[in-house]
């Protein structure tokens, strides 16, 4: 065998690494558009709801608790609705969850009034992270705890 076929065979090639993985431009779109409308709905939430939940008391508790199930919830219907395999949901989740950062990083700094008020927007885009931190272990719960990378 010559070195060339050695290394080939060592290496894998692009197409294995992304087999059953690659998405259309439309399917990333929609990923896209539903990371930031997740993001926008959060971002109201904490606008009309944060400044009866960000006490510091029960109400933050039970917020930070509440992000859990929902995040599982929330993906079960994402999946649904987009007509993806809720086994193969990791990948449709880094976009979603890159976009809602994205977008929750550029409002605190450049809109913190959409979540009402500096005092509601650090807790809030807190809330928001921690809550994106759940769809990542909802998504990959629901892969089996397997991930390809």
């Amino acid at each position: 065998m010559s070195a060339s076929n050695a290394a080939s065979n060592a290496m894998p090639r692009n197409d294995d690494r992304l087999e059953g993985a690659v998405l259309s431009a439309a399917r990333i779109g929609l990923f896209v558009a539903v990371g930031a409308g997740v993001w926008l709905f959060a971002a109201l939430m904490v606008r009309y709801l944060g400044p009866i939940s960000f006490d510091q008391g029960l109400a933050h508790v039970a917020l930070y608790v509440f992000c859990a199930p929902l995040a599982f919830v929330s993906t079960w219907m994402i999946a649904k609705v987009t007509g993806t395999p809720l086994n193969a949901m990791v990948g449709p989740m880094v976009i979603m969850t890159t976009t809602a950062v994205f977008l929750d990083g550029t409002a605190l700094v450049w809109a913190p009034g959409l979540y009402g008020g500096a005092d509601v927007a650090a807790h809030g885009g807190a809330a928001i992270l921690w809550g994106l931190g759940w769809f990542f272990v909802a998504a990959i719960a629901f892969a089996g705890g397997r991930v390809r990378a």
